[in-house]
Formats: structure tokens, C-alpha cells, sequence
């Protein structure tokens, strides 16, 4: 256990220096709670969900902003660096708000809390 802790900590400092953008721990860039996204927030998460192989969504806190990351084939892609790339992309495109991940494979939909609306199937009001 304490060799895979060692392992992931390795990880994320490589990808920290590599993006030269500080990469934190799965647990702190999960979103959570209330929020209504744009419609073209969710134009772009029924896009991601329509790829092959859909990886990461990640959300801005205020709704207006998204990016995401996919594989071509399942496999070739890391899943700490589209974490990190998916989380980059979004918050260069939020414009300085902080940006959280909505969706994460294998694990689906992650977001902590109530439903988000427009992207868990009920209408959102933009």
C-alpha cells in the first residue's frame, strides 16, 4: 500500500512538471453540489458522451465553462494526465474560475451531490 501511495504521489509530480501546471489529488477536483450549466456546457458533455471511448468531463463552478478528454482506443490514455488536461482546458476557458470534474471513466458521473441539470437528462434553464 504504501509503495502504490509512493507511486501516485511520483505520478502526479511528473505530470505537475511536465504540464507545469500543479496537479492535486482525485479527490479535491471532484465537484460537488448545485449548479445549472450553460447550454453550451451541455452541448459539449452530449459530445463527450457521444465518443467512442469518453475519459474526463470537467465543469466549471459557475456553469458557463467545459472541456474533456477521450480516447481513441481504450488503454492509450492516462488517466491522471486527462484528469490534468481536462481540468487545464477548462479553467483556461472559465477565464480564472475554478473548474471541477463532472464525469471520470470507469467510474461515470462522480459529481458529489444533487444532480446537475441538463446533463443528468432533466432540462436546465440556462
Amino acid at each position: 500500500m504504501k509503495l502504490r501511495a509512493a507511486c501516485l504521489v511520483a505520478l502526479l509530480a511528473a505530470c505537475s512538471a511536465e504540464t507545469g501546471r500543479e496537479v492535486t489529488s482525485p479527490a479535491a477536483t471532484t465537484g460537488g453540489g448545485a449548479i445549472t450549466p450553460s447550454a453550451q456546457v451541455q452541448t459539449a458533455y452530449k459530445r463527450f458522451l457521444g465518443k467512442r471511448h469518453p475519459m474526463v468531463f470537467a465543469l466549471s463552478e459557475d456553469g458557463r465553462a467545459a472541456f474533456y478528454r477521450f480516447c481513441f482506443t481504450p488503454g492509450d490514455c492516462e488517466e491522471v494526465r486527462a484528469r490534468a488536461d481536462a481540468l487545464s482546458g477548462c479553467e483556461d476557458n472559465a477565464r480564472g474560475i475554478p473548474c471541477r470534474i463532472y464525469y471520470q471513466a470507469p467510474h461515470g458521473v462522480v459529481w458529489d451531490g444533487p444532480p446537475v441539470l441538463g446533463l443528468d437528462g432533466t432540462p436546465a434553464t440556462p
